[in-house]
């Protein structure tokens, strides 16, 4: 989340101006919505509901840093980030910056030695907002960036946690993804 109780929202395909927006809170409630002909459920803010929807999803929040400091990122969602950044080598060591992938969701690793990350949450988790948050609050049983690169080259199954420490999902792999590899 961001500081002095300021938040820049989650927005699913989000990466829409103003980029500088933030709210004043991070209060959002789970409503019910209909989708066509189709009965379902939105997440909505008190102080955020106007149009265009501004923030960040997870892919877009790493696509604005990266062209904001002139690296010649260019992929807009996990699956292409996925297939063309080069994986983590057996000797190479983590290093701010470098990407951690799962289904469905990608994160920065901002701070190796604090276990530290950043990324856009959305509102199922209970966040709903791009946060730097700690290792061991994202992943259960995972602590350290060592750990995570020992989880990454197995196939054991791995829970991505909710505000309140649930599980939120399960998954069976995750990459580490090298950002210097668009150089």
């Amino acid at each position: 989340m961001s500081s002095k109780g300021q938040v820049v929202p989650y927005v699913w395909g989000g990466m829409s101006p103003p980029w500088g927006t933030s709210l004043a809170d991070n209060q959002f409630e789970e409503t019910e919505a209909i989708y066509g002909a189709k009965p379902g459920t939105a997440f909505t803010r008190q102080d955020g509901n106007a149009y265009p929807k501004t923030g960040f999803d997870c892919s877009g929040i790493i696509l604005r840093a990266a062209q904001a400091c002139g690296i010649p990122y260019f992929f807009k969602n996990t699956t292409t980030a996925g297939k063309h950044l080069r994986t983590l080598a057996d000797d190479e060591a983590l290093e701010d910056g470098d990407l951690i992938l799962i289904p469905g969701h990608i994160m920065v690793i901002s701070d190796v030695e604090k276990n530290m990350l950043i990324d856009s949450c959305g509102y199922a988790s209970g966040f709903g907002c791009v946060r730097e948050i700690e290792l061991n609050k994202v992943f259960r049983d995972i602590a350290t960036y060592d750990e995570l690169i020992m989880r990454s080259k197995t196939d054991a199954e791995t829970e991505f946690l909710s505000i309140d420490s649930q599980t939120t999902k399960t998954f069976n792999w995750i990459k580490l993804l090298k950002m210097r590899s668009v150089f």
